[in-house]
């Protein structure tokens, strides 16, 4: 039985615009004639969810004057109108559309908030952050452009099932269903998650053994679910790195960890990724996709006392993952199997 679905969707536009800037040196904006100041601002965003729950979405990110090297913060507010607790998250990459988002130095809009809980009823803020890089030239003056925040939420009611999280992202969906992880993502953009957060705290020292299943229907350029890691390694106790287990990368790319054969359709194949090799994300400081991938040995030899830890729900301490330019993907995952200083637990999703 699917254990999730889609809830909302929701579009903010924010109209940026470019002021003049005089008297400017390196690659600031220039003009003869003086300065003038313009204003980039957002507007509000009221937006009824395609279920009857009627979710409500509200932002403003007012900022006076617009030139090179400014950058600045704001806020979207999400209230949950609805019957049930949700689940929501903004998704990214935050791309726009005009002169302002294109060129070498465009104008670039972040958020770094995870996923929150949102109670029925109840009202999150979510931080934004914009910058226009200070080596922005001529080119971009008096220019506008338009990006859209989408905002994308599910269920939490019955979404913990085993203290397995799911969250499915751009039309991706993973479902608890059948004694396995199922995943699909119809379009380059879906993506979708499961995540355990029973782990917080392992040191990845004291792991001994370390696999899982995946059973591929279809995909391209041969892509099957991957296993990650949020992962403390300066004992803070706020993750520092996302570790990623990717079954494509462990054979044809000459890495010195054993090769574990291509992703193959129709049938189960189990990795082992204790042996395998990693990437870190969003720095890859440690290892890269592909040549530059490297064992989890080799991670704990720099950071020793690196734990798993908690991020926030999707992006759970413990996960499984498939999506992100998978076009048509459909598989499973199963059978993770987490060994602690010889002793091994299988978890099997039923």
């Amino acid at each position: 039985m699917k254990r999730i679905r889609l809830m909302f969707l929701s579009i903010v536009s924010v109209v940026l615009v470019a002021g003049l800037i005089g008297g400017a040196t390196f690659a600031l904006f220039t003009a003869q004639t003086g300065n003038q100041s313009n204003t980039f601002s957002a507007g509000t965003l009221s937006l009824s969810s395609v279920t009857p729950q009627g979710q409500v979405f509200t932002t403003g990110l007012p900022v006076d004057g617009l030139a090179p090297g400014d950058k600045g913060s704001g806020t979207l507010t999400v209230k949950n109108d609805g019957s049930l607790d949700a689940w929501v998250n903004i998704v990214t990459p935050l791309t726009g559309t005009g002169d302002l988002f294109s060129g070498a130095t465009p104008l670039v809009v972040t958020e770094a908030n995870g996923v929150k809980l949102i109670p029925a009823g109840q009202s999150r803020t979510f931080a934004l952050s914009w910058m226009l890089p200070l080596n922005a030239g001529d080119s971009y003056q008096g220019k506008q452009g338009v990006i859209t925040i989408n905002v994308n939420g599910v269920q939490a009611k019955h979404n913990a099932a085993g203290g397995v999280f799911a969250f499915p992202e751009s039309g991706g969906t993973m479902a608890l269903a059948n004694g396995r992880l199922e995943f699909t993502t119809p379009t380059s953009s879906a993506k979708a998650r499961a995540g355990m957060n029973g782990f917080a705290g392992l040191k990845l020292a004291d792991i001994t053994a370390l696999s899982y299943k995946t059973y591929v229907v279809s995909n391209q350029n041969g892509q099957a679910p991957s296993l990650q890691f949020r992962v403390d390694r300066t004992g803070d106790g706020v993750a520092d790195d996302t570790l990623v287990f990717e079954p494509i990368y462990q054979t044809g790319y000459g890495n010195p960890y054993p090769a574990q054969g291509p992703v193959a359709l129709g049938t189960w194949q189990t990795w082992n990724a204790l042996a395998g090799g990693w990437w870190d994300y969003p720095s890859r400081a440690f290892g890269q996709e592909g040549t530059g991938a490297k064992t989890l040995a080799q991670y704990v030899a720099l950071h020793p006392d690196a734990t798993v830890v908690f991020g926030s729900p999707g992006y759970e301490g413990i996960g499984i993952k498939a999506g992100s330019g998978w076009t048509g993907f459909v598989g499973y995952a199963d059978d993770l199997l987490i060994g602690v200083n010889g002793t091994n637990t299988m978890h099997n999703f039923d």
